[in-house]
């Protein structure tokens, strides 16, 4: 399949700027997308779902380390000064 995301938004109905941005990452697949995608691709909509549902999760664990290395930061920087402060 060679098409381009101008063709592709023709084929699905969708404006080309939702499509770039699912490609991008910056939208969502739905499941309403997910059917359109699969009238054009004939690969089936449950794909494109477990794709964006893999997508979700992955950037739920991404944000979940954020948040971890965010705490142990904070943590060190703490453990840092109150030991600058017992020197003094």
């Amino acid at each position: 399949m060679n098409m381009g995301p101008k063709e592709f938004a023709v084929r699905t109905g969708k404006p080309e700027k939702t499509i770039i941005a699912v490609l991008k990452g910056e939208s969502s697949i739905t499941p309403d997308m997910a059917v359109l995608f699969e009238s054009v691709t004939r690969i089936p909509a449950r794909f494109w779902m477990n794709k964006q549902r893999s997508y979700d999760e992955y950037l739920a664990r991404k944000r979940q380390l954020a948040l971890i290395d965010e705490e142990m930061n904070k943590n060190a920087n703490e453990t840092i000064k109150h030991e600058s402060q017992q020197v003094l």
